[in-house]
């Protein structure tokens, strides 16, 4: 193999190596709590959220991405991308390969794939299920946001009812004590009294409760 040959492999390889991790390679990220702090997580594989997010799922605590109002169990786009991903990827890699992981069997099948032993009568294979593979890492990425809207729990008595925690559904039936006031970009409200403040209005707000206002939501 000429050395030229070999980089054309090489390229085409990386490449598609680089479109799988980006589909079932774990993903590094930070969240803000609420005392605005910043905390460096790492988040389960765009994959992974789609197998959740066919179910309904959230992921752990209070890292989870909330899911849309819109997304009911079985949710169809997310069950659609997750059909076509598995049933091409056993079409590339028919057999199952084993894993000490308990690792889905697409992931095995992917991990197959790199581990593979690539000649140069496959560049064009592999640059087709590299497009293929990245059209997957889009549609993912715009059925799951990579950006969470962030929102606050203000540990405060509300101004204008004066309440400071109140008990709401947890959606599985269970009640849990939560904090009245609660903010985003967008707006703060209080759910005891449903007074709310629009982001014009959130400096008065934190100068009424004594509290920081979290950072960008007001420039």
């Amino acid at each position: 193999m000429s050395e030229e040959t070999a980089e054309l492999v090489a390229g085409a390889y990386t490449a598609f190596s680089d479109a799988v991790h980006d589909l079932i390679g774990l993903r590094p990220d930070s969240i803000e709590r609420d005392d605005f702090t910043r905390e460096t997580i790492v988040l389960d594989s765009l994959y992974i959220e789609l197998c959740e997010a066919r179910h309904g799922e959230r992921r752990g605590e209070a890292i989870r991405r909330p899911p849309a109002a819109s997304r009911a169990p079985g949710w169809t786009d997310a069950l659609s991308l997750i059909i076509q991903i598995d049933q091409t990827v056993k079409a590339w890699w028919p057999t199952v390969p084993d894993d000490s992981h308990n690792r889905h069997v697409t992931v095995r099948r992917l991990y197959a794939l790199l581990d593979h032993g690539w000649r140069p009568q496959d560049v064009g294979l592999l640059r087709r299920m590299t497009k293929q593979v990245s059209k997957w890492v889009r549609t993912a990425n715009n059925l799951l946001p990579t950006e969470e809207t962030h929102s606050w729990e203000l540990r405060a008595a509300c101004p204008a009812c004066g309440e400071t925690t109140v008990n709401v559904d947890d959606g599985a039936g269970e009640q849990v004590r939560t904090y009245v006031l609660q903010a985003d970009k967008s707006s703060a409200k209080c759910i005891a009294c449903e007074t709310s403040w629009g982001p014009e209005h959130y400096r008065l707000l934190a100068a009424l409760i004594n509290a920081p206002l979290p950072p960008g939501v007001l420039e």
